[in-house]
């Protein structure tokens, strides 16, 4: 379940940029 956060934190920062 950890990957999948960190997953989300990844998808959630590359939209950022």
């Amino acid at each position: 379940m950890k990957t999948f956060l960190i997953f989300a934190l990844l998808a959630i920062a590359a939209t950022s940029t």
